[in-house]
């Protein structure tokens, strides 16, 4: 990732599929703090087995760039969720350059509003990236269970500061892995 909070915008790029190697835009300044390339690549080598058809939702989307790299890698459809309009026209912008967009879906909102209006609409992976300062991983993880969001045994992802504990009930934690600061921590829906 190349990333200078002081550029106009930052890039990144798609690592694998159809549309590796094409630059994504980030946008400009530190409300958004996209996903390392090296977490990316460290996340989707995990789940590459299950992305196949996956309809994959991206929450505190930001760039889009999980979300595309899921598309990139043979997702079926990926609904991209997020608050900020500036992230929200990056997110199209990168759909457009990449030739995804037919397959996505990108819905302004809060992600809890958001969620509310997607009750039993099911996903078979979905990644959480929120701001990692509000520490809102545990209730967004109850918050899925609860609308029945993720699909039979579906693969949830929780990227969170290294050091937060995150202890959800009716999710089965099946792995944490650290990279640097940076924690993923994976759930599966049994």
């Amino acid at each position: 990732m190349c990333y200078n909070a002081f550029d106009e915008v930052a890039f990144l790029r798609v690592i694998s599929g159809i549309a590796k190697g094409r630059r994504l835009q980030a946008p400009k300044g530190l409300k958004t703090r996209p996903t390392a390339d090296r977490v990316k690549e460290a996340v989707f080598n995990i789940i590459s087995p299950f992305i196949g058809q996956a309809r994959f939702l991206d929450l505190f989307a930001g760039s889009g760039g999980m979300g595309i790299e899921a598309l990139s890698r043979g997702a079926k459809s990926v609904t991209f969720i997020e608050q900020d309009l500036a992230a929200l026209k990056v997110i199209k912008a990168n759909l457009d350059a990449t030739g995804l967009g037919s397959q996505a879906t990108v819905i302004k909102g809060d992600v809890f509003s958001v969620l509310a209006n997607l009750k039993d609409e099911e996903f078979d992976l979905i990644y959480i990236d929120p701001p990692y300062n509000l520490k809102l991983g545990e209730r967004i993880l109850s918050e899925l269970k609860t609308r029945n969001l993720p699909s039979a045994n579906s693969m949830v992802m929780l990227e969170a500061m290294r050091k937060e504990e995150i202890k959800v009930d009716n999710l089965e934690k099946i792995s944490v892995r650290q990279y640097g600061d940076t924690a993923v921590f994976f759930f599966k829906n049994s």
